[in-house]
């Protein structure tokens, strides 16, 4: 006697089952893609920019450097006034772009003014000490060097700080510069 086509109601549930994860983790994943794609190439007029601050020698507002050419970049004036003081840093901004203006939503400083990859946090002063709290990791950061006199003048500032790392949790500061005065 032959059973062809006859299955276990089990064995028929757990297939479809198995058929329904295979297609969602399919889905999900051009999904994902999708919106990958979508915000790197600037669908619904985002999109993230390289380039170099430098101001405009009449008006000193802000301009990204940006292969050879250059656009003037419109923000708000708590982010305008931050970018004024980064002539010379690399930033990646977020924001929309349309002929030659770049509205700002938020950057990200990649390289300092001084050419060198800094920490952006706020400044602590406390009973231990003068420290940052980075913004990427929220760890809090010995500062040591000559800068500390100003820098203890700069509480709850936001600034960015480059230097070299000479102990646990301890920075001694090269350069740094601030960014706003209250966070």
């Amino acid at each position: 006697m032959r059973l062809y086509g006859v299955y276990h109601s089990l064995a028929v549930t757990q297939s479809r089952a198995l058929a329904i994860v295979v297609l969602l983790v399919v889905v999900l994943s051009v999904l994902s893609s999708c919106a990958g794609l979508r915000s790197r190439s600037g669908w619904y007029g985002a999109s993230l920019t390289r380039g170099f601050v430098q101001l405009q020698a009449t008006s000193g507002k802000p301009q990204l450097q940006v292969s050879g050419s250059l656009l003037d970049m419109q923000a708000a004036a708590d982010v305008d006034g931050q970018l004024r003081v980064l002539e010379g840093a690399f930033l990646a901004v977020h924001g929309s772009r349309s002929e030659g203006v770049l509205k700002v939503r938020s950057f990200e400083i990649l390289e300092a003014p001084d050419g060198l990859a800094p920490m952006v946090g706020a400044v602590v002063v406390d009973q231990g000490g003068v420290m940052l709290e980075d913004e990427l990791s929220g760890r809090r950061i010995g500062l040591r060097g000559q800068a500390l006199a100003e820098l203890k003048r700069q509480h709850a500032a936001r600034i960015w700080v480059t230097g070299s790392v000479v102990g646990p949790q301890t920075l001694l500061v090269a350069n740094w510069g601030l960014l706003s005065a209250m966070r």
